[in-house]
Order: structure tokens, then sequence, then C-alpha cells
């Protein structure tokens, strides 16, 4: 069965991806807009990671995060928007 492999390494891409997006929102001073540009994905999935893991400028991560693929997967997401 590839399905539950291919999820895996959806959700793994997807957590490299909002790696990323989170680590840009903690140390830049560009806008939701900018940062998504950057990374080529919307500014709404820069705001989403950013209240997922409840990050504003020149804030720290909190450590009891939700896992940000099992939010995504709960919302019947199934792929990548970006």
């Amino acid at each position: 069965m590839k399905k539950p492999k291919l999820q895996e390494a959806v959700r793994e891409l997807r957590e490299v991806c909002h790696d990323a997006i989170a680590a840009r929102i903690q140390h830049t001073d560009k806008s939701y807009a900018e940062i998504g540009a950057e990374l080529g994905c919307s500014e709404q999935t820069v705001f989403l990671v950013a209240k997922l893991r409840r990050l504003g400028r020149n804030s720290q991560q909190f450590s009891s995060h939700p896992d940000v693929a099992d939010v995504a997967e709960d919302a019947n997401d199934g792929g990548s928007h970006e």
C-alpha cells in the first residue's frame, strides 16, 4: 500500500515548509505577503502557520504547539496547497 507512505512524505514535506515559514516569521521584519512570495506560498499559508504555532513578530515558538500536519489532516486536507 503506497498511500500511507505518500501521505507520510507529504506530511514531512509540509512540516519542512512550515518550519521555514516559522523561521522567517520569527527572524525577519518582512510582511506575511513578502514571506509567502519568497517561499512560494500564499500569505494565508504564512498566517495559518503563525496562528497554529502561536507566532508573532519577535515571539518565540511555544514548545506545546500542535503538530501542523495533524491539524491539516484533521481538516481533511489530504494534500499540499503549495
